[in-house]
């Protein structure tokens, strides 16, 4: 939202009241929206009616997914 947008360089929330630098704050919410869009696609199929169905999948298969892609992030 515009309001949020102090300035060029600060951001606040309106509605919680979180501040930081905006451009940091954009690239925290870019990298929670990428590892969302990761982790769907790496745990769940689309049906023929867009609905996501969970995949098959191993416990141990699960945290190794997952694990890779935290170990990926926290070197990137």
């Amino acid at each position: 939202m515009k309001e949020n947008r102090l300035s060029q360089e600060n951001f606040k929330c309106c509605n919680c009241g979180h501040e930081d630098n905006a451009d940091h704050n954009a690239a925290i919410n870019i990298k929670n929206r990428v590892s969302k869009t990761v982790f769907r696609n790496l745990l769940f199929n689309i049906n023929d009616n867009n609905e996501y169905i969970m995949k098959k999948i191993k416990h141990d298969k699960i945290y190794s997914l997952l694990s890779s892609v935290i170990q990926t992030n926290i070197n990137s």
